[in-house]
């Protein structure tokens, strides 16, 4: 039994009670206060021969070569996974006061926002992926190109608000052109047309992202700038909302740079949604150039 005792050495720094008492007859490194298979301080062992952290936590130890545990607790009292670091060529318990090493962070910013956008005139406007990454806002690098910031993006939904003056023969529908590339998805399309004499239909309609869609996923700046991703068919006065999620750039490249009309290099731009050369979904509340 001497010998498992001996192979007990407190780990540094492990003692909330203080040191092994001054009676102690054994050698002069750290050993246990007195050769029992018991102890009353809260202090942490290792046994150097197995490696095995050994805690009493106020109740019996278990020492090598033992069975069972000498206590009436049926709990063991080893401590068999513990977090730690290689001190002298051995694993020493990292003191709790220390704290947990630091997760893992994703670095790269991610926003969601809405934004808003009015149809000047009636027509059915081509989407294309850029033009989603050019909305949610660009740095002017020159008084006539702007850099859109984005480098992925996540389309989450479309909401059209339909004018009050909506003539019955009026469109106001989102085809998914892009999202049909990806296959195996349900064909749907949703349409407000209203019958003659009525003028407004109060509700608003919203169009999601067919699931396991291509526009449904995260897109990238890998992808061709040109792909339509959409085709949203809106009245004159509409507006839309554009709900997204997106990436600030870090690592990955951007798209090229866009010609605008004028800038003042530095500031933020945000463009149309139908691109600058069309412009008719037009960006409210917002910086933006042409």
């Amino acid at each position: 039994m001497a010998s498992s005792i001996r192979s007990l050495v407190p780990v540094p720094g492990s003692s909330r009670t203080g040191g092994p008492s001054s009676d102690h007859s054994q050698s002069s490194s750290a050993l246990p206060p007195k050769q029992s298979t018991e102890y009353d301080d809260d202090r942490v062992y290792v046994d150097v021969r197995t490696g095995e952290y050994i805690t009493s936590d106020r109740r019996a130890f278990r020492t090598h070569g033992d069975t069972k545990s000498p206590s009436t607790d049926s709990k063991d009292t080893k401590v068999d996974s513990p977090s730690g670091v290689l001190i002298a060529g051995q694993l020493a318990k990292v003191p709790k006061q220390m704290g947990r090493y630091p997760p893992v962070l994703n670095t790269t910013p991610q926003l969601s926002h809405v934004f808003r956008f009015r149809a000047n005139a009636g027509a059915s406007n081509s989407i294309q992926t850029g033009f989603l990454f050019q909305a949610c806002g660009c740095l002017a690098t020159t008084t006539t190109s702007v850099q859109p910031i984005a480098n992925s993006i996540k389309l989450n939904k479309i909401v059209l608000y339909l004018p009050g003056n909506m003539a019955s023969a009026d469109t106001a529908m989102v085809y998914w052109n892009y999202a049909t590339s990806a296959g195996f998805i349900k064909e749907e399309t949703k349409t407000s047309s209203l019958p003659d004499g009525i003028t407004t239909e109060g509700q608003p309609l919203i169009f999601v992202p067919p699931p396991k869609s291509l526009m449904s996923s995260w897109l990238s700046t890998q992808l061709s700038s040109s792909n339509t991703a959409c085709t949203i068919a809106t009245p004159a006065g509409c507006i839309i909302d554009l709900h997204i999620s997106y990436t600030i750039q870090q690592s990955q490249a951007g798209y090229s740079g866009v010609t605008v009309a004028s800038a003042t290099v530095g500031r933020m731009y945000y463009l149309p949604l139908d691109g600058v050369s069309a412009n008719n979904l037009r960006p409210q509340g917002v910086v933006t150039t042409t």
